[in-house]
């Protein structure tokens, strides 16, 4: 099973980002928009995890706490990866209390790493993805993109208190996203 831990995003906010359109009409053909009931905030991607390792990961997962919850999040500008040359992934980057967020990246990372998921080595940039371009965009684009306006109501602040294991299917028409679990991010 392909496995991540994502924060999901309320609804009001899904419907914004899903309504925000900031190709230019040359790029859309080679842009994927990610499908409304998609978007999220992924903190750990796992790659394949064997149905028996679950359990396990499910504990773990479950003793992963955070201080200072619920913390509030908002969308901010729009972000493109990787950082330079062509474009492969369109973003929106967040505001708020993303101190809050990257500590509990941290933390969960740590705690994963005692069954064996290494640690991602790059810094960990919150964003929700909202495109990936296939062909990748040219690096002109993200100029022209980084400059675009978030549409109104887009810095609706909204409240963070769980996270949640997900199971990636891929299929053609793109991704499919089951949630197997939700974990508290304070102790009960």
């Amino acid at each position: 099973m392909r496995l991540f831990v994502a924060i999901e995003i309320p609804d009001n906010i899904r419907s914004i980002v899903q309504g925000f359109h900031p190709f230019h009409a040359n790029w859309v053909d080679d842009v994927r928009n990610v499908r409304r009931e998609n978007l999220h905030i992924t903190v750990k991607f796992f790659g394949e995890v064997t149905e028996a390792h679950l359990p396990a990961l499910s504990e773990t997962l479950n003793g992963v706490r955070c201080e200072g919850v619920p913390f509030k999040l908002q969308l901010s500008a729009v972000e493109c990866f990787p950082n330079r040359g062509p474009i492969a992934t369109v973003a929106l980057g967040l505001a708020g209390d993303t101190d809050r967020l990257i500590r509990f990246h941290a933390s969960l990372e740590r705690a994963c790493e005692g069954l064996g998921f290494p640690s991602e080595r790059r810094p960990y940039v919150p964003h929700v993805t909202i495109a990936r371009a296939r062909p990748p965009l040219p690096p002109y684009a993200r100029q022209v993109l980084q400059n675009t306006s978030l549409p109104r109501k887009a810095d609706q602040e909204f409240f963070v208190d769980e996270f949640v294991l997900m199971q990636s299917h891929l299929k053609p028409g793109g991704p499919e996203y089951i949630r197997l679990a939700t974990f508290p991010l304070t102790k009960s």
